[in-house]
């Protein structure tokens, strides 16, 4: 007897992307989520994970102190999502 496979589509809702408030407790949580969404995520270039995770930072006091005024572009990316596995360990 042969059997058939019947393929179920769920439309999922859309996620929203993480923020960070600046709790250092939280960050694990955080990185893992937006590590999951834009830093492992192909179709993104390396300026747009920094936009995304420039965006996701929103403590005033957080933010210049991981982007230190610098511009956005390919190589702060490699270095910016170095620095955030090695906090999230």
């Amino acid at each position: 007897m042969a059997s058939s496979t019947t393929s179920v589509q769920v439309k999922l809702p859309k996620l929203s992307l993480p923020t960070f408030h600046g709790d250092p407790m939280k960050w694990s949580v955080f990185w893992e989520q937006f590590s999951s969404a834009v830093h492992n995520n192909d179709q993104l270039d390396n300026t747009q994970k920094l936009t995304y995770l420039r965006e996701a930072i929103v403590d005033p006091k957080v933010t210049p102190l991981l982007f230190r005024q610098q511009s956005v572009n390919m190589m702060n990316w490699s270095n910016y999502s170095r620095i955030a596995m090695i906090k999230s360990v």
